[in-house]
């Protein structure tokens, strides 16, 4: 169990112990807008612990990855640390509605596994400049989880550890 991490800079702590009662947790983030208006696929964490990254376009290509049980356990501890009760449904900012220049938009939509047999949900939205912080920024424990997730998503690819080829079966 994790007592505390060091995010950002930041010590933050769980006022609960949510690391005990997370057992599981699946999640998805779609991206949409940016360059070409459609985003540039999405990226699904299973609850058995694989990276599914999806692409764009009429075929898009599919890649599965298992990740390491430290890597797995590190997003399970992170997402422990987010108070998903108090996540908005988004973090968009009133000066820019519109993710205006290019900013790619994201929607998460993630399931929890408690201890205790509860699944809540939770989903949200956010466009790049939310990555960065300020008033319209997303919570920092939210912030360093989906920033791990992208990170791994993309050790995992780029560096050729994509050997599981996904076809049109692999559930998302």
């Amino acid at each position: 169990m994790i007592g505390s991490l060091t995010i950002l800079g930041c010590l933050l702590e769980p006022e609960e112990p949510v690391a005990a009662a997370l057992v599981g947790l699946q999640l998805r983030i779609d991206t949409s807008h940016g360059k070409t208006g459609v985003g540039v696929g999405s990226t699904t964490l299973t609850a058995d612990g694989r990276i599914i990254v999806t692409g764009i376009g009429p075929t898009p290509k599919v890649c599965a990855i298992s990740l390491t049980s430290a890597d797995h356990q590190t997003l399970l501890d992170l997402a422990a640390l987010v108070e998903w009760a108090e996540l908005q449904s988004d973090y968009i900012s009133p000066e820019n509605p519109d993710g205006c220049c290019d900013q790619l938009g994201y929607t998460l939509s993630a399931t929890l596994a408690l201890a205790e047999g509860g699944k809540p949900s939770y989903t949200a939205f956010w466009f790049d400049e939310a990555t960065k912080g300020g008033a319209y920024g997303l919570p920092p424990a939210f912030r360093q989880l989906v920033t791990t997730l992208f990170e791994m998503r993309y050790d995992y690819t780029v560096n050729g550890l994509c050997l599981e080829t996904a076809s049109s079966q692999v559930e998302q």
